[in-house]
């Protein structure tokens, strides 16, 4: 059954936890094997934002495009595939990474707490998103935004893998970027590739 409202709120609640340097904040996540499979419905919770940001995506590549190009659900199947790698190439090189580095014990909290936390920054990408749907002129903003918006995400996230694996500062940089690059790097790509890119 997908998480209801109150129990993503008490994820949340372990996650602002975890930010301020609380270890307490574990006792309101699920690190168990059934925790670490329904932290996956967190893709659910960010459909909302997701199905939002695919709309705007499709509405930059038909105004480029030469009028009366088609695109259809493809498009949005391809779109979907790009965000479903992104989502889960970090998970597959941790889980990669982890078992010769020792750090399999660590391994299912990071999942739940990369998962959950997808959720308050897809609203927060959203929330950039929806402004430019009415106002195009305000992309050059949007762009500030989303900048501002991934350096709160690096900042978020080093304190989030501090809480996993501990004081090791290159472990935490190793995650961190683990969570960051991959996604940035494959998602150019696979644009091009699947012919779902705009510029």
């Amino acid at each position: 059954m997908v998480p209801g409202f109150t129990e993503v709120g008490y994820y949340m609640t372990g996650l602002r936890l975890l930010i301020r340097g609380k270890r307490e904040g574990f006792g309101y996540l699920d690190i168990s094997d059934r925790g670490v499979a329904r932290s996956f419905w967190a893709i659910l919770w960010c459909m909302p934002s997701l199905l939002l940001s695919w709309g705007w995506w499709h509405w930059m590549f038909i105004s480029i495009m030469p009028e009366g190009i088609k695109t259809g659900l493809p498009f949005f199947a391809r779109l979907a595939l790009v965000d479903a790698v992104d989502w889960m190439l970090p998970l597959l090189i941790a889980a990669m990474i982890s078992l010769p580095l020792k750090l399999e014990r660590q391994f299912p909290a990071f999942v739940v707490v990369t998962n959950w936390i997808s959720v308050p920054f897809s609203f927060a990408h959203a929330l950039i998103i929806a402004p430019i749907i009415f106002f195009p002129q305000m992309l050059s903003i949007a762009y500030l935004a989303w900048l501002a918006l991934l350096l709160i995400a690096v900042f978020v996230l080093a304190r989030l893998m501090r809480m996993v694996y501990g004081a090791n500062m290159a472990l935490v940089a190793v995650f961190v970027a683990l969570q960051i690059l991959p996604g940035m790097f494959m998602e150019d790509y696979l644009q091009r590739l699947l012919g779902v890119a705009p510029f």
